[in-house]
């Protein structure tokens, strides 16, 4: 069976800039934080990192928190709040107090 083209709309359509190939390249030369917190059966984890492109188009991926616990209970509140402490921890730090936001 062929495969079906993906519909494009009404004919005035016109894709948002950030789907071009030029806002992609500009999305990928610009930091990202990508933060995961989820709970399994070992606990809760959090895992934050910063990706962006280098001066060659290679990914930089730099991790600023990385944890696993097991509290005795598990909230929404509480998921917030740890992942508001693990950004808030890595901001805190003496050798991150010197970058200022561009």
């Amino acid at each position: 069976m062929p495969k079906q083209r993906a519909k494009q709309g009404p004919p005035d359509w016109i894709p948002p800039r950030d789907l071009s190939a030029e806002g992609k390249t500009f999305r990928a030369h610009h930091p990202a934080l990508l933060l995961h917190l989820w709970c399994n059966f070992s606990g809760v984890h959090v895992l934050a990192h910063v990706d962006w492109l280098d001066e060659k188009d290679r990914l930089v991926r730099k991790e600023i928190a990385r944890a696993t616990w097991q509290p005795p209970e598990v909230s929404e509140r509480l998921v917030v709040e740890w992942a508001e402490r693990a950004l808030r921890a890595w901001l805190e730090r003496p050798e991150n107090l010197d970058q200022t936001p561009s």
